[in-house]
């Protein structure tokens, strides 16, 4: 059985007719595009020419900006530097100026102590002297051995002393007459020819004594 159809026959296929046709397309399309390159070539050329000392200039715009921030940045971290420095130093002087003030706060309050003191031994010498003048009175203070024969010697009627041997002070401040039991009935001190003892180191005597008037004194003592 055979089939038949009025389409015409397909004529041959010629493949180098097609291989050239395609060649000479490709060929066309590169004379296009070398004619666009020229084109665009020209223009960038005609561009850096009009334009190219302008971005000279920039260029060297820019590179003085950044040596000009860097710079800057590095100033900046120098002051940062020196501020935190400066930060440490303030922070040392502001120790150093408690550290004073509580010194001279120690001062002020050993000056007041020194102040008291001298105030308490002013009060007892005048105890002392009204005692030694007739008045009587209790007294107590911080003597010498020598000075205590001194006193014996120059007030023989009128002084009479209980003593404690306390052995060698820094210095002599009086002594609450309250800590020291009250002398009933007067105490002859030992006979002015017998010096008092003293310890080795020449220690001091604490006395709590009571003068008594010369109304009242009836016997002469050392």
């Amino acid at each position: 059985m055979s089939i038949s159809t009025n389409n015409p026959p397909t004529p041959p296929i010629d493949i180098g007719r097609t291989i050239n046709d395609i060649l000479d397309a490709l060929d066309g399309l590169d004379r296009k595009l070398i004619a666009h390159e020229t084109k665009i070539h020209a223009k960038i050329n005609a561009f850096d020419a009009k334009y190219e000392k302008e971005f000279d200039a920039l260029d060297k715009m820019v590179s003085s900006l950044e040596t000009t921030v860097y710079n800057l940045d590095t100033r900046v971290s120098n002051l940062d530097t020196q501020v935190s420095d400066l930060n440490i130093k303030v922070s040392n002087l502001s120790n150093k100026a408690s550290k004073i003030k509580t010194k001279v706060s120690k001062i002020n309050t050993r000056v007041a102590d020194l102040e008291g003191s001298m105030k308490r031994h002013d009060d007892d010498l005048v105890t002392i002297v009204n005692a030694f003048s007739g008045s009587g009175g209790e007294f107590t203070l911080c003597i010498s051995g020598q000075e205590l024969e001194d006193l014996k010697k120059t007030y023989p009627d009128h002084a009479r002393v209980s003593t404690e041997l306390s052995g060698e002070l820094d210095f002599c401040r009086p002594h609450d007459s309250s800590n020291f039991s009250p002398l009933d009935e007067p105490t002859p001190i030992p006979n002015a020819s017998t010096p008092p003892a003293v310890d080795d180191k020449g220690g001091f005597f604490v006395i709590l004594g009571r003068f008594l008037p010369k109304k009242r004194s009836t016997s002469n003592v050392g």
